[in-house]
């Protein structure tokens, strides 16, 4: 199975919060984590379960793909 690349999830989960007009704070208060883990999820420094990858893209309107990858 493919490793997951978690700086390009962390790209276009940044692109698509920045799209939707959200700030780190208010993506972090609707998915009640820190801004201080969204910033390290937008920096590919940490992953995320699966359940707040499923929440994250509900909140975003974005596609979790089978191959791991966020579109």
């Amino acid at each position: 199975m493919k490793k997951p690349n978690l700086k390009e999830i962390g790209m276009r989960i940044r692109e698509q919060r920045e799209q939707l007009r959200y700030t780190r704070e208010q993506l972090a208060e609707k998915l009640d984590v820190s801004s201080k883990f969204i910033s390290d999820i937008e920096l590919g420094v940490k992953g995320v379960s699966l359940k707040t990858l499923v929440n994250l893209s509900t909140i975003l309107d974005m596609n979790v793909k089978q191959n791991a990858s966020v579109v």
